[in-house]
């Protein structure tokens, strides 16, 4: 995966801007699950997600280059919380505590995209390109930090616990290429505050959640023309 000087760093209005449309890694999971009855492609979770690319794509050009439309945009968009604030902050000491433990350091990528499937892309919490590892952090309360450090151990257990953040890794070793994702866990207020789980590829899972997108990119398509 190539990493320019110029793609615009995570969570700035830039970055924003360039996922517009995408589905992405963090949200990809809503695509996943099985509705029923049957007889339908996506649950209504996956629905109103596909509603939310589709209004995306049809947003006017001045909301994206007025800086007053686009505040008030974001105002109504953006989702915000205490905890959300509080793993955004510690986000940057969970990966040096992790350079620290295991001796990788980690490039921070842009908005990475697929290079054949249109209106996809993931932003990995950090990739280095000699061990051809990425890295997503979560920094959860304490309860949450001790239920994934001693359940979550591979993909396996990483999918039963938290399915979402299981189809987000799988999203980012999908576009980077990368051998593996080391899903880290941390706390700061704890003794014990790092857990890394190392994720690989499982192609079943990865072939099925290409197929979701897919199909998610056509059901945009179609009722962008009704």
């Amino acid at each position: 995966m190539e990493m320019k000087n110029n793609d615009p760093d995570q969570r700035t209005d830039d970055w924003l801007k360039l996922r517009l449309g995408f589905f992405t890694g963090s949200e990809i999971g809503k695509l996943m699950g099985k509705p029923k009855p049957e007889s339908k492609i996506f649950t209504k979770t996956a629905m109103s997600y596909i509603y939310q690319i589709a209004a995306e794509r049809d947003l006017l050009d001045k909301v994206l280059n007025d800086e007053y439309l686009w505040d008030i945009y974001k105002e109504q968009t953006e989702k915000h919380s205490k905890a959300m604030e509080f793993g955004t902050e510690y986000e940057p000491i969970a990966r040096d505590q992790y350079t620290n433990y295991t001796g990788i350091e980690m490039d921070i990528p842009s908005s990475v995209v697929h290079p054949t499937i249109p209106f996809f892309s993931a932003s990995p919490d950090g990739y280095n390109e000699k061990e051809n590892v990425c890295l997503e952090i979560k920094v959860p309360n304490i309860n949450t930090f001790y239920q994934y450090k001693t359940e979550i151990k591979d993909a396996e257990t990483l999918k039963s616990v938290n399915d979402v953040y299981y189809y987000q890794v799988l999203s980012e070793m999908l576009m980077t290429g990368a051998k593996r994702c080391d899903f880290v866990a941390f706390n700061p207020f704890l003794k014990h505050n790092l857990h890394i789980a190392q994720i690989f590829p499982n192609e079943k899972d990865i072939s099925e959640l290409i197929e979701r997108v897919q199909l998610a990119n056509e059901k945009v398509d179609e009722i962008l023309n009704k």
